[in-house]
C-alpha cells in the first residue's frame, strides 16, 4: 500500500549493474527515492533512470538502500539515497608516506611529469650540443616551446612547464 502514490507520478527503471532493467516503478525523484515494493532487486552501486520532458534521459546512481518492513497504513518499501550522474565514486586519492634520512637531492612528486619534464630539458641540451646550424636549432627550440605553451600540455605538465619554456628560449 502505497499512501504516497498520488504524489509518486514519476516513472523510473532501475538499472542493474549486470545490464538488466527493471520496472518501471512510480516514485517521486530526490535526494532520495522511495519505491513500494516488498520485494526489489536493488544494490548500492545500482542506477535510477527516469526521462524527461523532449526525451532525455536522467541517471541517478543509488549509493545507499534501506528496507523498510512498513507501518500501519504504509506498505513495505525501499528508500534509496541518490546521487545524480551513472559514475562510480571517484577514487580516492593515494596517499604516500615518504621518510628521508641523511639524503640530499631529493625529488618527491608525480614520477611521470617529472620523468616528462626531465626528458624536454634533457632534448633541449642536447639540441644545444647538436653543431648544427644556430637558425636551425632555434627554430627546433621554438617549436617546443610552441608545443608546451599549448593550454592542454601546460594543464598536464603543470608548474614545470614555465621553465621549459624559458630553456626552449619561448
Amino acid at each position: 500500500m502505497n499512501p504516497f502514490a498520488s504524489i509518486h507520478t514519476e516513472q523510473v527503471w532501475l538499472l542493474k549493474q549486470d545490464g538488466r532493467k527493471l520496472g518501471p516503478y512510480s516514485t517521486r525523484m530526490g535526494p532520495t527515492a522511495t519505491i513500494f515494493e516488498a520485494v526489489l532487486d536493488v544494490d548500492e552501486g545500482d542506477n535510477l533512470e527516469r526521462k524527461l520532458p523532449g526525451g532525455k534521459i536522467e541517471v541517478h546512481r543509488i549509493v545507499e538502500c534501506n528496507y523498510s518492513p512498513g507501518l500501519p497504513g504504509i506498505g513495505p518499501h525501499w528508500s534509496l539515497k541518490l546521487r545524480k550522474g551513472p559514475e562510480r565514486e571517484p577514487a580516492h586519492a593515494k596517499h604516500m608516506t615518504v621518510n628521508i634520512n641523511n639524503s640530499a637531492n631529493i625529488q618527491v612528486g608525480d614520477h611521470n611529469t617529472q620523468h616528462i619534464e626531465h626528458g624536454i630539458a634533457d632534448l633541449l641540451k642536447k639540441l644545444e650540443q647538436s653543431g648544427a646550424p644556430q637558425e636551425e636549432v632555434d627554430q627546433a627550440k621554438g617549436q617546443i616551446a610552441k608545443m608546451l605553451e599549448h593550454p592542454l600540455v601546460s594543464a598536464i605538465l603543470g608548474s614545470g612547464v614555465g621553465a621549459l619554456i624559458g630553456l626552449a628560449g619561448g
